[in-house]
Formats: C-alpha cells, structure tokens, sequence
C-alpha cells in the first residue's frame, strides 16, 4: 500500500511508474480558510503539533475504480493506493505530473522488496513493542 498526502495549494496528480494501482480509500484533513491543513504551517513547512485524525473524504468515483497509474489529491486530502508487483522488485518512482512539481523535485523513489523479506518486517496492531 502506498499512501499520499496533500497538505495544501492544487491538485496534485500523482503517477507512480511502471505499475497499476487501485485506489482504496481518501480522507480528509480540516482546511483553513487559505486551503491549508489545518495546523500546518507552510512557510516553515511543518507543524507545531501533531496534525488530526483525517475524516473520511469524498466517495470515490466511478471514473476512479479499477486499475491506474495515476490519482488525483486534493488538498487537505489522504488518499491510499494499493497493487501488486507480481515478480518486480527493486526502486521505483513516483512523481506529481505537473510539469513544474517534477522538475523541483517532487519526483521520489520507493522500493519494493521480494516477498521473503516481508516475513522479517511485521506489524501486529500499532505496537512495535516485543514480540517482533
């Protein structure tokens, strides 16, 4: 699963390269009145506090069911993507597709691991207390 977060200004398209997803879920972040997660300071790019729980979001369309490469996030939105890399490991990357977003870097890679090396990596719950 992957996970996208948008905490203010446009809609980002975000693509994610040589792979199709589904999109499962999107929630939403209270925004202030300049569009901005509320709590999120974007001139200094953080926040003072821990942000809030996202609500839920708008339903999900029918034009968004299926098989992309591709989502819409608004701001004050968290969407959450799924697929699977049946026999694909190794870097991936994953860009906004507004031309100027990728030329200034928000282009990043993320890695897919074999299968195997998910046995060593559980999470039981939300403690990463003993018994791991």
């Amino acid at each position: 699963m992957r996970n996208f977060v948008h905490l203010g200004g446009p809609t980002h398209p975000m693509h994610i390269h040589l792979a199709e997803l589904q999109l499962l879920t999107r929630r939403q972040f209270p925004l202030d009145q300049a569009g901005t997660v509320t709590g999120f300071d974007s001139a200094a790019g953080g926040t003072a506090a821990p942000l809030p729980v996202p609500g839920e979001g708008k339903s999900l369309e029918k034009y968004e069911e299926g098989w992309k490469d591709t989502f819409q996030v608004a701001a004050g939105e968290w969407i959450t993507v799924a697929g699977h890399f049946t026999g694909a490991t190794g870097e991936f990357m994953y860009h906004c597709h507004i031309l100027d977003h990728e030329d200034e870097g928000m282009m990043r890679p993320f890695v897919v691991h074999p299968p195997e090396v998910g046995r060593f990596h559980v999470h039981r719950g939300a403690s990463h207390g003993g018994g791991h």
